[in-house]
């Protein structure tokens, strides 16, 4: 498995001391389809109600705090990782928001992703 810090919005990498699959308290872990995984907080990760139904149900997931999305490559759940980062930022912001940018070449793909999310 490959660990990629969340650089831009306070994510952070897993110490070797917290174990290869401990996820730290208050993050969850989103693990793409190409072997990435992406530690964000799990208030962030509330913005898709898939994530939060795996988050709050009694399964594996929800004890774990690992998501596998099978479907999900990293260089589309990354910018997911970033749109839940900016959706949580600007969720209680009255004034207009500050558009969220989105590739091009990765908008059709993603509208899919978000979908099965549920964001």
């Amino acid at each position: 498995r490959r660990s990629v810090e969340k650089r831009e919005e306070g994510g952070r990498a897993m110490d070797d001391e917290e174990g290869a699959d401990a996820v730290p308290e208050g993050y969850v872990c989103l693990e793409s389809s190409d072997g990435f995984e992406f530690l964000i907080h799990v208030e962030c990760a509330m913005a898709s109600a898939f994530l939060r139904t795996s988050l709050e149900s009694g399964f594996m997931e929800a004890q774990t705090r690992r998501i596998p999305l099978p479907e999900v490559p990293a260089r589309l759940l990354e910018v997911v990782c970033q749109y839940f980062y900016y959706s949580w930022k600007y969720k209680l912001h009255t004034g207009e928001r500050p558009e969220f940018y989105i590739p091009p070449e990765l908008a059709v793909e993603l509208l899919m992703v978000s979908n099965f999310l549920d964001t």
